[in-house]
C-alpha cells in the first residue's frame, strides 16, 4: 500500500466498512438539514467504540470530499477556562488554512475583535495572549474602547474594586450592550462562513469537538452554553463526540444527582448520533493484543495462532457480555501471562483464558474454568450467578467445540499425571484416542461455526491437524522431564503473580 492510499480516511481502520458508511450516512443526515442556523449533533458512543478515530477519519474523509471541516479536543484545552476564546481562535486558525480566502487578516480582526469582548471571565490570561496574537496594535485600543488598560489582568491585585465594578456593569451587567457585542460577533462570523461555502461550493462547515465528557464539568456546560448561544451561525454544523452517559454524569455533579441531566443535554442536541460498539472479534484485533506472544504449537494445547487466540477470547467475551473497556483488561490480564510463561510450559489455551475470565469477573466465587464457556445458572459456594448464552445455534457449536476439545485436554493431563502406571496409562491412551477421534469427527459440524472457523480450519490442516499436534504433545510430555504442566490450582497461583494487572 503505497503512503498516499493508506493516508486516505479509514485507510487503517479495523472496521473500515462499517465505519466509513456511517459516516456517509451521518454526513447526507447533516446535510439535508436546515442551513438557516447552525446545526448540533451528538455523536454518542461508550469507551473503545474509538469515537477520536472515528471523528478523525470522519474530518478527514470530508476534507477529501472539499468540505471545510475543522476538529478541537476540548480536553486538551479545558484547563484555560474560556471554551469561546478556545473555539474562536481555532474556529479562526484553521479556516485561515482550509478556506482558500486569500486575505483572510481583516475578516480575522473584525471576528475576534467582537469575539473578544463576549469573554465570560474577566481578562483571563489565555484572552490576553490571544487578543494579543489575532489583534495586534488594535490590542491597545480595544481595551480603551471597553475601559481597561493594557496591564489590566483579571490577577491584577493593584486595580481598584470601583475599577472592576464599573468593567463588570460595562460587560456583564448592561444586557443592551452584551447583546450588542453578540450581534456583531455571529455578524462578522457569519459573513465569514458564507464565504467559505462559497469558495468550497459546499452548503455546510462542520466544527468536531471531542472528548468533551473528559472535561471538567463546569468547563463542559460552558463549552455547551457558548456553542448555544453565541455560534448559532447558518451553515455551521457542530458533532459533539462524548460518552453521553459519562457527560450526564459530569452534568449531576455539578446540578446535583436528582438533576434531569439527559433533558438538559437535550436543550443544546438536535439529534443524537450513536456509534455502534464493534464485535469483540474486531476490537480485539483492532488492539492487536497477543502482538509480541510466540505461539508454539509443540507445547500448547491446542495449537493456537493468534487469529485462532482472537477468537477464542472473542467468544469467552460473548458469554459474559463483557464492556470493550473490561475486554482490554482481561486482553491484558492474557498478555501478561502468555509473556511470561516459562519457555517448557504445556498448557492449554482454553484453559488459560478461561481461568483468566473465571479470576477477574467471578473472584470470589472462583468458578471452574469450563464453566466460563457454558450458559446457564450456576450455584458456587453459595452464590449464584448466570452466566449469558450466546443465542444463536453457530453459538452452540462454538461451546460444544471447546467441550469436546476439553475433554481431550483432560485425557492427556491424566496421561501426564498416570505417565509411570502402564495399567492406567492403556486406558487412559484409549480414551484419548476415543475423545479425540469424536473431536475430528465433529468438524463438519463445528465447521459451520463463525465463532471458531479459524481453530476449526487450522486443525483440518494436514500440516497443523489436531491428531498429530495432540500426539506430538502428549509424546513430548512423556518423553521429556523438563517440561512443566500448568493446568488446575497451579493455574490460580500462577494468575495471581498478575494482580497489579488491572
Amino acid at each position: 500500500m503505497n503512503d498516499s492510499t493508506s493516508s486516505l480516511a479509514f485507510s487503517t481502520c479495523a472496521y473500515r466498512q462499517i465505519r466509513e458508511k456511517q459516516a456517509d450516512a451521518f454526513t447526507k443526515y447533516l446535510d439535508a438539514r436546515s442551513d438557516e442556523k447552525a446545526y448540533v449533533a451528538n455523536l454518542n458512543g461508550a469507551w473503545g467504540t474509538g469515537k477520536t478515530f472515528f471523528v478523525d477519519n470522519w474530518c478527514r474523509k470530508l476534507g477529501e470530499q472539499r468540505y471545510v471541516a475543522i476538529k478541537i479536543d476540548a480536553w486538551e484545552s479545558d484547563y484555560l477556562n474560556d471554551p469561546l476564546a478556545l473555539v474562536t481562535a481555532e474556529l479562526l486558525t484553521k479556516l485561515k488554512c482550509q478556506s482558500g480566502i486569500t486575505d483572510f487578516s481583516e475578516t480575522e480582526s473584525k471576528i475576534f475583535n467582537a469575539g473578544w469582548k463576549l469573554a465570560k471571565n474577566f481578562l483571563p490570561v489565555i484572552t490576553m495572549a490571544l487578543g494579543k496574537h489575532f489583534l495586534g496594535s488594535e490590542f491597545g485600543d480595544l481595551l480603551k474602547e471597553i475601559g481597561v488598560a493594557v496591564k489590566d489582568t483579571a490577577n491584577d491585585q493593584s486595580v481598584s474594586k470601583n475599577r472592576l465594578g464599573e468593567f463588570g456593569r460595562e460587560i456583564f451587567s448592561i444586557h443592551n450592550k452584551h447583546k450588542e457585542f453578540a450581534v456583531e460577533f455571529k455578524m462578522e462570523l457569519s459573513n465569514l462562513i458564507k464565504k467559505v461555502c462559497e469558495l468550497s461550493n459546499k452548503n455546510k462547515v462542520y466544527i468536531f469537538i471531542d472528548e468533551l465528557d473528559r472535561c471538567r464539568p463546569t468547563y463542559a456546560i460552558e463549552m455547551l452554553e457558548v456553542i448555544k448561544h453565541l455560534f448559532d451561525i447558518p451553515k455551521l454544523v457542530f458533532v459533539m463526540s462524548t460518552d453521553t452517559k459519562q457527560l450526564e454524569c459530569s452534568i449531576k455533579a455539578v446540578y446535583g444527582e436528582q438533576f434531569d441531566s439527559e433533558e438538559y443535554l437535550s436543550r443544546f442536541f438536535q439529534r443524537r448520533l450513536t456509534l455502534s460498539e464493534p464485535k469483540y472479534l474486531d476490537f480485539i484485533k483492532a488492539n492487536n493484543f497477543f502482538s509480541i506472544i510466540e505461539f508454539n504449537p509443540v507445547l500448547m494445547y491446542p495449537a493456537v495462532t493468534k487469529d485462532v487466540a482472537y477468537e477464542i477470547v472473542a467468544l469467552f467475551c460473548a458469554f459474559h457480555q463483557v464492556s470493550l473497556r473490561r475486554t482490554e483488561q482481561l486482553c491484558a490480564r492474557l498478555d501478561a501471562a502468555l509473556v511470561n510463561l516459562p519457555s517448557n510450559t504445556a498448557f492449554s489455551f482454553i484453559e488459560l483464558v478461561g481461568s483468566v475470565f473465571s479470576y477477574e469477573l467471578y473472584p470470589k466465587i472462583k468458578l471452574n474454568y469450563v464453566l466460563m464457556y457454558r450458559s446457564g445458572k450456576y450455584n458456587w459456594a453459595g452464590c449464584e450467578r448466570e452466566i449469558s448464552y450466546i443465542g444463536d445455534p453457530n453459538g452452540d457449536n462454538a461451546q460444544k467445540a471447546l467441550e469436546q476439545y476439553t475433554s481431550v485436554w483432560n485425557i492427556i493431563v491424566n496421561i501426564r499425571e498416570h505417565a509411570y502406571q502402564p495399567s492406567h496409562l492403556y486406558n487412559m491412551e484409549q480414551a484419548f484416542h476415543s475423545n479425540l477421534e469424536n473431536l475430528i469427527r465433529k468438524f463438519d459440524k463445528f465447521g459451520k461455526c463463525e465463532h471458531l472457523e479459524n481453530l476449526i480450519c487450522l486443525h483440518r490442516s494436514n500440516k497443523v491437524g489436531v491428531e498429530i499436534s495432540t500426539e506430538n504433545l502428549i509424546r513430548k510430555m512423556k518423553d521429556d522431564d523438563s517440561v512443566k504442566l500448568l493446568t488446575g490450582s497451579e493455574f490460580e497461583q500462577y494468575l495471581h503473580l498478575f494482580n497489579d494487572f488491572s
